[in-house]
């Protein structure tokens, strides 16, 4: 093969700075190392605060410990919530003598102090929440002939139409 066509079908040689023949191991493993560093991406962890560097962009926390650490703090606090929530939603009458909606609204300030003094956190953005959650966002529009309610997915990233 002549050098003007080898050029034209993509010769690597130069990229590896190598000739024919047997291809250079070190300059191989070195162009490797540089494009798996130019993959890692920068984070800052969701419990310390620290940056660190991942390989995955959905990578939240720099070790294990961090995150279980915040995912025991707020499964522990969840479940308060939900207790809290729940006799809210469902025992309305004890649960506004007993001024449930103010202890609501104390522990969540209570939880917020937590985090401001320990610089970070600890709730998600609510169109996170609502991604997760996609079918408790939807509307039921009707039932289908089995009896089941067919939704209708609302739309949050753009406000409704005006009629």
């Amino acid at each position: 093969m002549t050098e003007a066509k080898r050029a034209d079908v993509g010769d690597v040689g130069p990229l590896l700075n190598v000739g024919f023949g047997k291809p250079d191991i070190d300059s191989t493993a070195r162009i490797a190392k540089q494009v798996r560093a130019q993959q890692r991406i920068r984070g800052t962890c969701r419990e310390c605060g620290k940056m660190f560097i991942a390989r995955r962009a959905t990578r939240e926390f720099c070790s294990k410990k961090c995150r279980r650490d915040f995912h025991n703090r707020r499964m522990t606090r969840g479940a308060e919530l939900y207790d809290v929530l729940m006799s809210l939603r469902f025992a309305r009458a004890q649960a506004k003598a007993e001024g449930v909606w103010s202890l609501l609204c104390r522990m969540a300030a209570s939880y917020k102090a937590s985090d401001d003094r320990e610089g970070r956190r600890s709730w998600d953005d609510i169109r996170k929440v609502k991604q997760r959650n996609a079918a408790l966002a939807s509307t039921v529009v009707g039932l289908d002939a089995d009896g089941m309610g067919r939704r209708r997915s609302v739309r949050t990233d753009h406000p409704e139409p005006r009629p």
